[in-house]
């Protein structure tokens, strides 16, 4: 394949092979299932929201799943695809089973599990085209009775837990938690765990665990499956109050197991029945925000926490365990024994030479004898010199294999230069308090059809599974069927009393457990329950059982599948040329709104016979292909013949984005950029993209915002009739603080000072989107909504302000002085006179809140974290929680202060 000289002058051969390569590994990813061999194994989820209470109870009724799934019982299933209808007279397949479809890309699988082979598994799976062919099929939501086939008392095997992964919720919510990631309760419940995991039969280890405040993940594995985990790693997303408390979120971990992927998520969305849009904005987040790398060094054998848990069967359990592994070791010692073997002859041969030499009398010997001796010693260096040959021939022949097996070894299917996502994965499981409610329905009725075991009913009611079927969150997600009563929200201490407390919240499934999977692999449940008997939390534990079909490659079927994929690729590279169209060359944006990020795409199509190759070029030497307030994904990229590809133009305007162009006198004006598409050996393309926006008070300076005497749009309106621009402006602006944030504040002064979560809760998305318009239009602030969104979008405003409340030159020297009340005090005398102003009107305002601390359950602690990080924002302008903590402590200090 010859490199091409693209324009900017230089070769893109280096392009052009790491992208072939990333073509190669993506295809073989794709077809895993062709050079692998099925194997599988059971997993046991555990979702549980403990309601930051310490254990009292073990969790041994939840590991024991004979008693959990061992029973009959009659399930109810909703089909959302067709299904075979069933034909009398034949015997019908054991343990069949269809699950909940949601959405159009999720793929429903008829799951056969019968005595026969795994090939004959993999054939029966596929009846994605049969389903259209027949019209007896139940249409969408006709009910049928499933008869599930319970677990087998008598074979250990099949019951066998391979991997068990608890997940918990609200384990810690106090201050400490929050701000320095407190283990002490976490490690109460560790301890509980392992205790209740003691008493299996088998021996487990931790593979993993992260712990992001209270919301906490583990990972354990069987002992002996544990040698076969790698490239272990841990993510987490903080999506609380602007982003940056942890009380809200999601943590992950991802592994390899054996040639799969597999990776576990653990989140806690908002809360309340109103913020169903809040939810799905929360998932979407964490999903986009949760990474990993794709190999990893990770030895989580060095850690101290990752021993293996002894058992009361661990003796029995573990004999043959202990002997295979004498058996490898002495596997693996057998050829450097042999070598060794020879070696030390060679050595004691020349050992006995030298005592031979020091032993031999020097005068007096005879002719005879000493001609003996030299035969002697000629025969001995002959059998050196061929045991020496046998080594060397012996080390040639390992290193010829050495060299073989590199060739044939299992390649990398893993992406060197991008991180990984959760859609990455072969399998992936999401569990977690959910947040998900019962809408449009009275919580009198819901408790009626709960008596009356109307479950199927209710769960039309449920906000997550209509969600879902809109295709708005978890798209291509499963969920076992339900037979068990809502999980939320009971009286503590009480198995079936659900809440009788002032709010008596309407009960509802907020704890669940959804996984997804790609066509390689397959997810196959056995059972989902919950725990009535668990009283310590208002919720419910929830616990599912899972069979998994996972990979394992052979290196010689994937060695011979690259190469037939290689040949196939060079003969279509060299026999066509490549030829592409694109759907639109231009992309507008139009009435884009601060900091809001507007999405558009276009379609690259392949339009010839070969492969096609695809760039984004940089422009102007600085190695960015777009300004920076265009995002486009994916920047490369190969289409297959006849193919197409999607590509994703993302726009947000705020300061940072635009700079001095923000700061221009204009209220409305447009922007654009050139993207140049590039094809390797075909012509360019040029995409315009086009953005209108209208100026707003965020993202403004302070000096800025003070000089307006009327909103920044009513401002725009009045010069275009009076044709001057400076009539609103005040000369002397010194003791002024902008308006915008007084009339944000005095509504919270005035209304609701004593709200429950103000400045801990987030707020609605269309309101805190509403709330900027009336700001930039009307000169009374006429809002008619939740507190919570006013307080959110004070944050939003600091946050935007072109220059922040004290600057970042300060920034430094603020961190430095957090010891010293009197210093920190001196660095506010020098701050430019409005920022001093809206420093103090702040700290004002802060302690008028904490004043009514018991009703709105503020604390200093947490206030200060949130307004600090806004106020005194750091010069990286990154607000995540996982980074800079020591920074965070530090600011919050700074600002503890002056409360």
């Amino acid at each position: 394949m010859t490199s091409k000289k693209t324009k900017s002058g230089s070769y893109s051969k280096g392009f052009t092979t790491s992208l072939r390569d990333q073509f190669l590994k993506n295809q073989l990813r794709e077809n895993k299932r062709k050079f692998s061999k099925p194997f599988t194994l059971n997993l046991l989820c555990l979702t549980y929201n403990v309601n930051n209470k310490k254990p009292t109870q073990s969790l041994e009724p939840v590991l024991d799943i004979v008693s959990q799934f061992g029973k009959e019982n009659k399930q109810q299933i909703i089909f959302n695809s067709p299904k075979k209808k069933k034909t009398k007279g034949k015997k019908e397949k054991k343990d069949q089973e269809i699950l909940i479809d949601f959405g159009e890309n999720s793929k429903t699988k008829k799951q056969i599990h019968s005595n026969e082979t795994q090939k004959q598994q993999w054939e029966e799976q596929d009846l994605n085209k049969r389903k259209k062919k027949d019209p007896n099929l139940p249409k969408e939501g006709q009910v049928q009775e499933n008869l599930n086939k319970p677990l087998d008392r008598n074979d250990p095997l099949k019951n066998r837990i391979d991997l068990i992964i608890f997940g918990l919720q609200e384990v810690d919510t106090t201050a400490p938690a929050l701000f320095s990631n407190d283990e002490h309760k976490a490690n109460q419940w560790k301890t509980v765990l392992e205790e209740s995991l003691s008493t299996l039969r088998d021996s487990y280890k931790k593979v993993a665990s992260k712990q992001m405040a209270g919301i906490l993940l583990f990972v354990y594995a069987r002992s002996r499956l544990r040698r076969q985990i790698t490239n272990v790693d841990l993510s987490e997303h903080a999506s609380g109050i602007f982003g940056m408390l942890p009380n809200k979120g999601g943590v992950a971990i991802k592994m390899d197991l054996y040639d799969s992927t597999i990776v576990f998520v653990n989140s806690h969305l908002a809360c309340d029945m109103k913020h169903m849009e809040r939810r799905n904005q929360d998932w979407a987040t964490i999903s986009e925000n949760l990474t990993f790398n794709w190999i990893t060094n990770y030895d989580l054998n060095a850690q101290a926490n990752n021993k293996i848990l002894q058992t009361r069967h661990s003796p029995n359990s573990n004999k043959k365990e202990n002997e295979l592994e004498n058996e490898m070791k002495s596997k693996k010692s057998k050829k450097d024994h042999e070598i060794g073997k020879k070696k030390r002859k060679i050595r004691k041969m020349k050992k006995s030479k030298l005592t031979q030499s020091k032993t031999q009398p020097q005068i007096g010997t005879n002719e005879e004898t000493s001609g003996k001796g030299k035969q002697e010693q000629e025969r001995e260096r002959d059998r050196e010199r061929e045991i020496e040959r046998q080594i060397q021939t012996q080390k040639q022949k390992q290193r010829q294999k050495e060299k073989e097996n590199e060739k044939r070894k299992k390649l990398s299917l893993y992406p060197t230069n991008s991180k990984m996502k959760i859609s990455n994965a072969d399998i992936l499981f999401w569990m977690g308090d959910l947040n998900y409610r019962l809408g449009n329905i009275s919580r009198t009725e819901v408790l009626e059809m709960i008596e009356k075991k109307e479950l199927n009913s209710l769960l039309k009611y449920d906000q997550l599974r209509e969600q879902m079927k809109f295709g708005y969150v978890f798209k291509g997600f499963k969920e076992s069927v339900v037979n068990f009563p809502p999980t939320y929200k009971f009286d503590p201490g009480t198995i079936t009393q659900y809440d009788t407390s002032e709010k008596k919240r309407t009960p509802a499934w907020t704890d669940r457990i959804l996984w997804n999977c790609n066509e390689n692999h397959d997810v196959r449940p056995r059972g989902y329950c919950s725990h009535p008997k668990f009283t310590v939390s208002d919720h419910k534990p929830v616990v599912g059982f899972f069979e998994l079909t996972l990979l394992k490659i052979d290196p010689d079927l994937q060695f011979q599948y690259k190469k037939k994929l290689t040949k196939e690729l060079d003969k279509a590279e060299n026999e066509s040329k490549p030829d592409a169209s694109v759907s639109t060359n231009q992309i507008d944006f139009l009435d884009c709104r601060y900091n809001i990020i507007k999405k558009g795409s276009f379609t690259l199509k392949n339009k010839g016979s070969g492969l096609v190759q695809f760039r984004f070029m940089p422009k102007n030497n600085t190695g960015q292909i777009s300004e920076p307030w265009i995002r486009v994904t994916p920047s490369r990229g190969m289409i297959n013949p006849a193919g197409e590809m999607e590509i994703f133009v993302q726009v947000q305007i705020n300061h940072d984005t635009i700079g001095e162009l923000y700061q221009k006198s204009k209220s409305k004006y447009e922007i654009e950029d050139i993207l140049v598409l590039h094809l390797e050996n075909s012509k360019d393309h040029f995409i315009v993209v086009r953005a209108s926006y209208e100026k707003s008070c965020f993202g403004m300076s302070l000096n800025s915002l003070v000089s307006l005497k009327n909103p920044i749009k009513k401002r725009a309106t009045d010069n275009k009739g009076s044709g001057n621009g400076n009539r609103n402006v005040k000369k002397n602006v010194s003791s002024f603080i902008p308006k915008e944030l007084w009339k944000l504040v005095n509504y919270i002064n005035e209304n609701c000072l004593d709200y429950p979560g103000i400045f801990m809760q987030q707020g609605f998305s269309e309101e805190n989107q509403k709330i900027p318009d009336i700001l930039d239009n009307d000169l009374d602030f006429a809002f008619d909504g939740s507190p919570l969104s006013v307080s959110e979008t004070i944050l939003h405003f600091l946050n935007s302000i072109a220059v922040s409340v004290i600057p970042v030159q300060f920034y430094k020297i603020c961190l430095e002085s957090v010891k010293s009340k009197r210093d920190c005090f001196e660095i506010i005398k020098q701050l430019p006179i409005i920022h001093q102003n809206v420093f103090i009107y702040l700290i004002s305002f802060l302690k008028q809140l904490l004043k009514y601390g018991k009703k709105n359950k503020l604390e200093k602690d947490s206030i200060a974290l949130i307004f600090s990080t806004v106020i005194l924002r750091s010069p990286t302008k990154q607000i995540s929680w996982k980074k800079d903590r020591k920074d965070k402590i530090k600011r919050k200090q700074f600002l503890l202060n002056f409360l």
